[in-house]
């Protein structure tokens, strides 16, 4: 058959077949590995990070995902308390959130473990390795410009 994994063999490639599509890259290099050297770059040059949001829709985040979920298992040397209200992006007006695919309400999600700093989202409702999720991408803008608004504040 004439299909890229046959046309491709022997070259460190990795052929992943999509809904429509098929992606052909490389098989060291991923949106994952991109963000492992983009925060190990940012920490050698400014320190710990405190901040991480990773949203995206697609398989080709969930490397993505993975490398940002890791970064929540690892001790923090130094301990970032948010507020109750830097906690108040993660409900919009319109009673929409950033939401955790387990079963957990907002006031819950909002009340729990201060020094998460890592968040992995994807958006719709849908098998991933993302801890958190949006609707759609009408709920992404209003995180977005919820986070802008507190980070002006």
């Amino acid at each position: 058959n004439g299909g890229p994994e046959s046309i491709m063999c022997g070259y460190p490639i990795k052929v992943v077949h999509g809904n429509g599509y098929v992606e052909v890259k490389r098989k060291d290099v991923d949106k994952g590995a991109a963000v492992r050297r983009v925060l190990d770059e940012i920490r050698s040059h400014v320190g710990p990070i405190d901040f991480a949001l990773c949203i995206g829709d697609g398989l080709s985040d969930e490397d993505m995902f993975e490398v940002i979920n890791n970064m929540n298992e690892r001790p923090i040397s130094q301990t970032v308390l948010e507020t109750s209200s830097a906690r108040s992006w993660m409900m919009s007006s319109s009673g929409s959130s950033l939401q955790e695919k387990v079963s957990k309400t907002t006031e819950e999600f909002a009340t729990g473990d201060d020094q998460k700093r890592f968040y992995s989202v994807t958006v719709g409702r849908k098998p991933s390795k993302a801890r958190q999720f949006l609707h759609d991408v009408h709920e992404v803008s209003e995180l977005l410009q919820r986070l802008a608004s507190k980070s002006l504040a």
